[in-house]
């Protein structure tokens, strides 16, 4: 894949927040308009609608599993790379992207999109998610915070994180609505016991959900959260859109580094 950007390096890529989460507006030779997609770290490449795929002429090469948010495993179909896909001022060529059937997350989830972007289509860049700003930004990796970052060796940014003394590793999810996810029986301690609280959807459909409060503090880096609510849902551990409402989260992940610090 190649990317590229405008000669001052930065790139405003068109979004919109809703509820915390962003969505992506992506362009495509011979479509017209813009097409809405879910942006999503926890996903580790760029999935697509299949009737979507079809209509940009992407031939299917061969069958590839695709890991849902809950853990399970869904058949998708490789797909041809996409020529070109332009946000805003940023165009990425030669895209590699999976085909699955997405009806589930615009039936049962309300999202009204054609695909999901996930962190690997910024391989290429420094990205910047600035929360309390609503935007989004593809930066040249030069630009890169000088002080420490927290660093991951999986395709998507994993952080360590304390939940009141409890060390867990989890996952940055900018595609999770919610604060916390922990799977059913983690041993962190609760202020409020676990209770029903209706379905999560994902790719795969639905699955229910209980919710609770965490009994102590929830450290990230140098960053605390008092008592967060906490869902405890089925996969890996896994830090939302609602926890970072007042953050600025940079984004290497080619490099393995991720920065998340309080806006100012």
């Amino acid at each position: 894949m190649r990317t590229s950007l405008p000669e001052d390096g930065a790139a405003a890529l068109p979004c919109r927040q809703s509820r915390g989460t962003f969505f992506l507006f992506a362009e495509f030779p011979g479509q017209k308009g813009r097409h809405a997609f879910l942006f999503d770290t926890g996903t580790d490449r760029t999935l697509l609608d299949l009737p979507f795929a079809h209509a940009l002429g992407l031939r299917t090469l061969d069958e590839e599993p695709v890991i849902t948010a809950t853990g399970d495993a869904v058949q998708g179909a490789l797909l041809e790379r996409i020529p070109t896909m332009r946000l805003g001022e940023a165009t990425f060529h030669e895209v590699d992207c999976v085909g699955l059937d997405l009806s589930n997350l615009r039936e049962d989830g309300g999202l009204p999109i054609v695909g999901i972007i996930g962190c690997d289509l910024f391989r290429q860049c420094l990205l910047e998610i600035d929360y309390r700003g609503r935007s989004l930004r593809a930066l040249p990796r030069a630009a890169a915070p000088q002080h420490e970052p927290m660093r991951f060796e999986e395709r998507s940014p994993f952080v360590d994180a304390s939940f009141a003394g409890t060390h867990v590793r989890v996952l940055v999810d900018t595609g999770f609505l919610q604060t916390v996810a922990l799977p059913r029986g983690s041993s962190v301690p609760f202020v409020e016991a676990p209770r029903p609280y209706g379905e999560i959807a994902s790719i795969g459909g639905t699955e229910p959900k209980e919710v609770a409060r965490l009994d102590g503090m929830l450290r990230i880096g140098d960053l605390s959260w008092r008592e967060p609510q906490v869902l405890l849902v089925p996969g890996c551990p896994k830090i939302g859109a609602r926890l970072f409402r007042d953050a600025l989260i940079r984004l290497d992940a080619s490099g393995g580094r991720i920065w998340i610090e309080r806006s100012r």
